[in-house]
């Protein structure tokens, strides 16, 4: 099987964690705001949602799959605490935000590292596996590869896991799907598996490179890192 069918195959692991279905576009809000983020959802006319929404857990990393049923917009809050790593299984959907537009089908994914002023629309067919890494990861991912962690993270927003590096990262969901699923949950491998995720996500998909981490103590670095900070 190639890469999206292989995907697609491991997310049926989910099938015995439903978090929660619902046929109300209200009880979908306030749902997934629980399980997400808060948003504003609208069904496009005519339409009726049957959203169903599934969730395991490594430790406190977690794994979802989600899918609405009907061609929904999404008008999502700003993110502060997390950063959204999303792969389309089926369907189509669409990300605007500024002058920018970006077009997804199965196969391709998204890094969504702040939903301000951001729209996103998905298709009735459209089912994502979507896995949220908090920021405090990719502090911790930066503290071991950069001798300076940047104030922010910028990350390219799209990309293919038919390609090498959005493969690689397919690779790791499918891996954390199969741990996450399993028979008996190696909770110990979630801060391992969240470390892994905000390092590839650093080296291969983040928007500025960064000096690499130095033989310099970390006490030093830290201390000069406040300086610059302060200066």
């Amino acid at each position: 099987m190639d890469q999206l069918a292989t995907l697609q195959h491991e997310s049926r692991r989910l099938d015995r964690f439903e978090l929660f279905r619902s046929s109300t576009a209200t009880d979908a809000r306030e749902n997934v705001t629980n399980a997400l983020s808060p948003h504003r959802l609208l069904v496009a006319p005519g339409g009726q949602v049957d959203v169903r929404l599934n969730r395991a857990h490594v430790g406190n990393l977690a794994v979802l799959r989600l899918r609405y049923g009907a061609d929904v917009a999404i008008d999502p809050e700003r993110l502060d605490s997390y950063v959204l790593l999303q792969i389309v299984l089926s369907g189509r959907a669409e990300m605007r935000w500024g002058g920018n537009r970006i077009g997804l089908g199965a196969g391709d994914g998204v890094i969504l590292d702040t939903l301000e002023g951001a729209h996103l629309d998905w298709s009735a067919d459209c089912e994502q596996i979507i896995v949220p890494l908090h920021r405090s990861v990719l502090v911790a991912a930066a503290d071991t590869m950069f001798d300076r962690v940047p104030q922010r993270f910028e990350f390219e927003p799209s990309f293919r896991i038919g390609d090498e590096s959005g493969g690689a990262l397919a690779d790791l969901v499918r891996y954390l799907l199969r741990q996450a699923c399993g028979r008996t949950i190696a909770a110990p491998l979630g801060a391992s598996l969240q470390l892994l995720l905000g390092q590839h996500l650093l080296a291969h998909h983040a928007r500025v490179g960064h000096r690499p981490r130095s033989t310099v103590p970390r006490h030093v670095r830290v201390a000069e890192q406040f300086m610059e900070d302060h200066a």
